[in-house]
């Protein structure tokens, strides 16, 4: 593919929209131009900002058309029926009904909202440290050096931020029931936990938890959902880090 076309594909890119061949291709060419470094970085932040809401303030003089309107309207006072009409226990059990059913829609209001709120939060976390490491000058996607995972996942780098993203394909085969991927960054002195993921039916991009430091490699093991502090096998993956 030549240079012009993969210049167009930064959107696509940053929506995780490519197919294998162009985003392996696109991603070679993401390494040596800084342009789309930058595009693809400003399409991410935009992606992730589309879903921040909108809160309008109400023009100034809402208030002051509505407020002599209020004498205006009619209170009509609240119908207490006699108790003749209405048994005692049978409208104590309705009000215990009313007030469950009203309490059952706050919580739920209440606990749809914050989980909202939370995942809105981590979602832009996410997006956000993404887009610090494609941005980065010194960003470079390295391919994994296994052949039944090259071509399929990639993980792009950025020693000045001292931070890391993997990049995968739908084609990744899922692990082992009751298993999960598990990333982990390898040095000298051993190896630290770096996070785990679950393959995704349109492909995933992962930021890979803690700092690159001084590691020389990214590798992939699989183990007991929920990971492990150390590995408990051989890698099925490995990603060698350019030198700092």
């Amino acid at each position: 593919m030549s240079e012009e076309p993969l210049h167009l594909l930064s959107g696509a890119y940053a929506l995780n929209a490519l197919a294998l061949e162009e985003r392996e291709a696109f991603e070679d060419h993401l390494s040596t131009c800084d342009s789309c470094r930058a595009e693809v970085a400003g399409l991410t932040t935009t992606a992730a900002r589309l879903a921040e809401p909108i809160a309008v303030a109400p023009p100034a003089r809402l208030k002051a058309d509505l407020l002599p309107r209020l004498d205006e309207v009619r209170q009509l006072p609240p119908r207490t029926p006699p108790l003749e009409e209405l048994p005692i226990s049978r409208e104590r059990r309705r009000m215990r009904v009313l007030l469950a059913a009203a309490a059952g829609i706050v919580l739920a209001a209440g606990a749809a909202t914050t989980w909202t709120m939370v995942r809105y939060h981590d979602v832009a976390q996410r997006e956000r440290a993404i887009t610090r490491v494609l941005a980065a000058p010194d960003a470079r996607a390295v391919p994994s050096t296994t052949p039944s995972w090259r071509g399929i996942a990639r993980v792009i780098v950025s020693r000045q931020r001292g931070e890391g993203v993997l990049v995968a394909g739908a084609e990744l085969a899922a692990p082992p029931a009751g298993k999960t991927y598990e990333l982990w960054y390898i040095s000298a002195t051993g190896a630290r936990p770096a996070g785990t993921f679950a393959p995704h039916a349109r492909g995933l991009t992962r930021v890979i938890t803690g700092a690159v430091g001084d590691a020389t490699l990214v590798a992939v093991t699989i183990e007991p959902t929920g990971g492990r502090d150390k590995p408990s096998g051989s890698p099925v993956a490995t990603f060698p880090l350019p030198a700092a």
